[in-house]
């Protein structure tokens, strides 16, 4: 185990099992017409193959600007779904996120959340 870390190859692991879930995910839409549609899962899935890149390039002895590299990407990779919440906000005349005004029906749980996706 010890070698699987330190030689990255952990992080071969873990980019494997980010693809078999963006293949669950995109499968369940395929055959159910519900769920995240395939941008967004995308977009979701963004930040989390940046910080496996980072951490391979940390244990790899890349370059400490590599590594710099791939947490500013991890940083900046929400950037769209922040901007939509932006849009929503300024929509409904909200001045801050704090405000209590939804953008989106009340949901009761995370079955709402994903049975509200179209």
């Amino acid at each position: 185990m010890q070698s699987l870390v330190a030689s990255g190859r952990i992080v071969d692991l873990i980019l494997l099992v980010m693809l078999l879930e963006l293949a669950v995910l995109l499968l369940y839409r395929r055959l159910t017409g519900r769920g995240l549609k395939p941008l967004d899962v995308g977009l979701l899935l963004l930040p989390g193959l940046f910080l496996p890149l980072a951490l391979r390039a940390g244990l790899t002895g890349g370059a400490w600007t590599a590594v710099l590299a791939w947490l500013g990407a991890a940083l900046l990779a929400p950037g769209r779904s922040l901007a939509a919440n932006a849009v929503c906000l300024r929509r409904i005349g909200a001045s801050s996120p704090l405000d209590r005004k939804p953008c989106a029906p009340k949901l009761k749980g995370l079955r709402d959340l994903w049975e509200s996706y179209p």
